[in-house]
């Protein structure tokens, strides 16, 4: 076979498993992360340095980011069984984490920053001059979610990837949450 031929049997590949829900979800997951961190960021330069044009742009990515959280979500859900089907029992308990985590009321911090981002973009292009406020609060929300997104993420990042571990899955910590662990991370007898 010639390499011409490998190289489109490796690109099929690939936009085959874009229709595995599971593999889209690993792929959007660190938008409402660390794209969203990043255009934080960009948006306290702007705001700092007084870019107007670059506060606009930073509030775009704000808003496509944080509401990417929906399609990470959406996609997560999809692939759910099909991932759960596939571990082992302590997996298990770090995917019923992720999932319950994900479908906590915590999760609309990404809307509520969406829709911030939104409102001070808004103000940005109609009175720049009383922006100011809603770019702020953009900010302070935005930075709850990029916290949301990492204890979401944590215990998704756990699912596969037991070098991680420190400790028993959530499951163990939730039965007993103040007992004494013994060294193969299960909850001690009581004396």
């Amino acid at each position: 076979m010639s390499p011409e031929w490998k190289t489109v049997n490796e690109l099929r590949q690939v936009i085959e498993t874009f229709s595995q829900p599971e593999y889209v979800h690993t792929i959007l997951n660190p938008l409402p992360s660390y794209g969203l961190l990043v255009a934080l960021v960009g948006l306290l330069c702007c705001a700092i340095f007084r870019t107007r044009a670059g506060q606009i742009a930073c509030l775009i990515l704000v808003i496509l980011t944080s509401g990417s959280a929906g399609l990470v979500r959406y996609y997560g859900e999809e692939g759910y069984d099909r991932v759960k089907s596939m571990t082992t029992r302590k997996e298990e308990a770090w995917l019923e984490a992720h999932k319950k985590r994900g479908e906590s009321p915590w999760f609309w911090s990404f809307y509520v920053t969406a829709a911030f981002a939104l409102l001070a973009l808004v103000f940005a292009l109609v009175f720049p001059k009383i922006s100011g406020p809603l770019t702020s609060l953009t900010l302070l929300s935005g930075l709850l979610s990029v916290g949301v997104a990492a204890w979401i993420s944590h215990a998704g990042g756990l699912i596969r990837h037991p070098e991680f571990y420190q400790g028993p899955p959530p499951e163990a910590e939730s039965a007993t949450p103040l007992a004494p662990s013994t060294p193969e991370g299960q909850p001690s007898s009581p004396p």
